[in-house]
């Protein structure tokens, strides 16, 4: 019989009120070691709240919470936070100010001058910034000051680590590079992290596996290719990228709607809302098709075009490439690359 890798992490059944208010509602998921989960929501569903649950920064009203196969919190447990094993990296990195990058980062360490020595060396030339380590916090770019955050949470080992908005002090052309340098420094380190953001493209950039939170509650967990072509709900659809959604009437296989008859992923009768990402068609001249364009917006890699439909008066986005040129004013036909998903009404 093979022996199945412990969980990083567990949470079962998570809910935590304040008050009459639930800001987690029953957060089930399971994180695998060496897995990157994201929990994405907007802001005001929860999503820090958990993990601070996580962290032992919170106590749950009731579920459970297990990291790396040890219950710590539970109706019967409670491990403080400095028992976790976890490492945290927030929105404003907490660096001292008055200590160098080497105190920054043995600050939490114990042992030996000769043992943190050595440890603050490794996690140095993990993260890229060996030879910094007399540098002051106010020395150092916005992505090394993030680079120092994360090597003090790394110094000690945790079991789990834990990052709360920690790219949306950067600005966005530092932002891409610094997450995805993070995300490597992660990887290499094999350990499992909780990402939470606001942020659909980081989450989905970064991420194994997404958690999409709503009013304190998962509605979906699922891997980034996943959760972008197949959101289990409308909502879901909205937030996570682009979505038009037009109404339809299905009948099980096919769906009739303001861009004719289309085929569907998935079978469902009865009035619906057919969910159409934007570059998942192709656009025609013609001259009395399915829409009038309105607008077009270049990009540089790509465009987007502004539709409004002929039946239907809605409004319909299509991603295009930036060879791709069409002036407001023509007539298009709108034609699917693939089968469309649709959701009862």
């Amino acid at each position: 019989m093979t022996n199945l890798p412990t969980p990083a992490l567990v949470c079962t059944h998570v809910t935590k009120t304040f008050g009459k208010t639930a800001a987690v509602r029953d957060l089930t998921f399971t994180l695998d070691s060496g897995q990157f989960f994201a929990l994405l929501g907007p802001s005001g569903c929860g999503k820090t709240t958990s993990l601070r649950l996580m962290a032992g920064l919170e106590t749950p009203t009731s579920g459970q919470i297990e990291i790396g196969g040890q219950v710590v919190a539970s109706e019967n447990t409670w491990l403080p936070p400095n028992r976790r094993r976890v490492g945290l990296v927030f929105q404003d990195y907490a660096l001292f100010p008055h200590l160098d990058v080497w105190h920054n980062i043995a600050y939490g360490l114990n042992g030996t001058r000769q043992s943190k020595k050595q440890r603050v060396e490794e996690v140095l030339t993990l993260v890229g910034l060996s030879g910094m380590e007399k540098r002051m916090p106010h020395q150092l770019s916005g992505g090394q000051q993030q680079r120092v955050a994360l090597a003090r949470a790394l110094a000690p080992a945790p079991a789990i680590m834990l990052l709360d908005e920690p790219f949306s002090n950067l600005d966005a052309a530092l932002r891409a590079q610094v997450r995805e340098d993070v995300r490597q420094i992660l990887k290499t380190a094999g350990i499992s992290t909780v990402l939470v953001t606001h942020d659909q493209e980081e989450a989905l950039s970064l991420a194994d596996v997404v958690g999409v939170m709503f009013d304190g509650a998962l509605v979906q967990v699922a891997p980034p290719t996943v959760l972008y072509q197949s959101p289990a709900t409308t909502a879901v659809a909205r937030f996570v990228g682009d979505a038009n959604l037009i109404a339809g009437e299905a009948d099980g296989d096919t769906v009739q709607c303001a861009l004719g008859r289309l085929p569907l992923q998935n079978p469902v009768r009865g009035q619906v809302e057919v969910m159409i990402r934007p570059e998942a068609v192709n656009l025609t001249s013609t001259e009395s098709g399915h829409a009038e364009i309105i607008s077009t917006t270049y990009f540089g890699h790509d465009q987007m075009v502004v539709l409004q439909l002929t039946i239907s008066a809605e409004i319909f986005r299509v991603r295009l490439g930036p060879s791709d040129r069409f002036t407001p004013g023509t007539q298009v036909n709108i034609l699917m690359k693939a089968p469309v998903l649709a959701y009862p009404a």
